[in-house]
């Protein structure tokens, strides 16, 4: 059996190009409709997920305050209790507290906190420590009387000379305690403990909360706790306008609108030098550039 082989005809190039060249374009097309598709999707996936975890969170908050945890016991001046019940922060969402804010506002409102933090530790609890003020020292206020001073015509010493004569006309308003700072904690001075503090001034009055001005307390204090550490006894002190006067074993005289340290460092250092020379010290006043100091008359 005898086959004919015809003649294959072969394609021109240019047809073999656009059949290639038609398949290309088909086959970026279905990639092309397939990452659309896909992109698609995807999109309708993280579309609808977020849906449910909006609808989860909504339903369930689990961002909502279930757990309040103070780490210091009661307060001398507020319960953890009342301090929860003020703050009234249970089933808060944990997001939407300003930890800043409920600060001040507690700090407002109990006077007697020197401090309050408050840390969050998601997703539910929160952490709440506070500090109280401490019981410094008892206040007596005296109200000094309005005095006609021509200070062009008076030095600064013989103005407050003038106050100081003048501190047995004050009239004694309130007795209070106040913390090392100056605030005021108590109107009423029920501790027997603490040291007593004369205060002079023209201010008719000193309510709860408020400070007392120019550090004038704490820089007292400073020197107070000096002359317990020294052994030096004193039974009477007061602060009148800026200056601090103690009596007792010594009469001392400070400025407390000088810087108290280097009043203390110069107070230090006369003891030391009239120790050397057995003087004994019976006046040192502080609030001038030089020293004024007085010492007793040795017996013959």
């Amino acid at each position: 059996m005898i086959r004919l082989r015809l003649p294959f005809k072969k394609k021109p190039p240019e047809a073999r190009k656009s059949v290639l060249g038609l398949r290309r374009l088909n086959r970026a097309k279905f990639h092309r409709i397939s990452k659309k598709k896909i992109m698609t999707f995807l999109t309708v996936l993280f579309i609808t997920f977020l849906f449910l975890a909006i609808f989860f969170m909504v339903k369930n908050n689990p961002f909502r305050i279930k757990n309040i945890n103070f780490k210091n016991t009661d307060l001398s001046c507020v319960s953890n209790e009342q301090l929860r019940n003020y703050l009234n922060l249970a089933n808060s969402n944990i997001f939407n507290i300003s930890a800043e804010s409920l600060q001040q506002k507690a700090k407002q409102k109990f006077k007697c906190l020197s401090s309050i933090t408050i840390q969050k530790k998601f997703p539910e609890t929160l952490e709440i420590e506070a500090n109280d003020r401490k019981l410094a020292a008892v206040i007596k206020f005296f109200q000094l009387p309005e005095l006609d001073l021509k200070l062009s015509e008076a030095t600064a010493s013989s103005a407050t000379a003038i106050i100081i004569e003048n501190t047995q006309g004050a009239k004694q308003i309130a007795n209070f305690i106040v913390d090392n700072e100056g605030t005021i904690l108590k109107l009423q001075a029920d501790t027997s403990d603490l040291p007593e503090i004369e205060y002079y001034h023209q201010a008719t009055e000193l309510k709860l909360g408020a400070k007392i001005p120019e550090d004038a307390i704490a820089k007292s204090l400073k020197v107070i706790n000096l002359l317990t550490q020294q052994g030096i006894v004193t039974k009477r002190i007061k602060i009148i306008e800026s200056g601090l006067f103690l009596s007792g074993e010594k009469e001392l005289a400070f400025s407390l609108r000088w810087d108290i340290d280097r009043q203390i460092a110069s107070l230090q250092l006369i003891l030391h030098q009239a120790m050397i020379d057995s003087r004994e010290v019976k006046k040192i006043d502080l609030r001038f550039e030089k020293a004024i100091v007085v010492y007793s008359v040795p017996n013959r």
